[in-house]
């Protein structure tokens, strides 16, 4: 490839970037808000029944004790943390009889709705990487970008189960759903 395909390849990287950039910050922004829903909802849950509830920020947590007999525990993740698969991933533990050893643990993924952004699988026939790049960009990403900005990111979301996966597998709206499985 010569230089004005090198060029033009940078500068429609650079574009790409530019278009990127207020989706990831409207996003983080969102996730933020959602992020700490769910830590209102974990909290609210556990009050309404009847659990004293602290959180202790530094270790990320939120803890929900019961008579001293039953307590559920909820860490969260760091809002710049990423995750394969789940755009957050919450731990959840439940303790019976004081003991220091959860009776049941799950890890369970927050992904935030959206449409997926096109990506570039790189599989081509003829022509250089270069070149399909330079296609899939102009025909395909930007386009994209420029179409949805942040329309689709709305703020609703979907908690899933994913460790362990049998026998709650299902999807959620917010953790009072979610307890009310994990604990039975």
């Amino acid at each position: 490839m010569g230089l004005l395909e090198d060029k033009k390849l940078a500068d429609l990287e650079q574009k790409i970037e530019k278009l990127r950039q207020p989706r990831n910050d409207f996003f983080m922004k969102v996730k933020a808000e959602v992020l700490q829903h769910q830590k209102t909802k974990f909290h609210d849950f556990l009050k309404e029944h009847g659990f004293q509830v602290s959180e202790d920020q530094h270790r990320q947590a939120i803890e929900g004790n019961y008579q001293g007999t039953i307590k559920i525990k909820l860490s969260y993740p760091k809002l710049e943390d990423s995750f394969f698969g789940a755009d957050s991933v919450f731990d959840l533990s439940y303790f019976k009889n004081a003991s220091n050893k959860p009776v049941r643990t799950c890890k369970v993924g927050m992904n935030i709705n959206r449409t997926s952004t096109p990506s570039f699988g790189g599989v081509f026939i003829g022509g250089t990487m270069d070149a399909k790049k330079m296609e899939f960009y102009e025909q395909t990403l930007i386009p994209f970008l420029e179409n949805v900005g942040t329309a689709d990111i709305t703020g609703d979301y979907t908690l899933t189960i994913l460790e362990p996966v049998a026998p709650m597998s299902g999807k959620y709206t917010d953790f009072s759903d979610l307890l009310n499985d994990f604990v039975s």
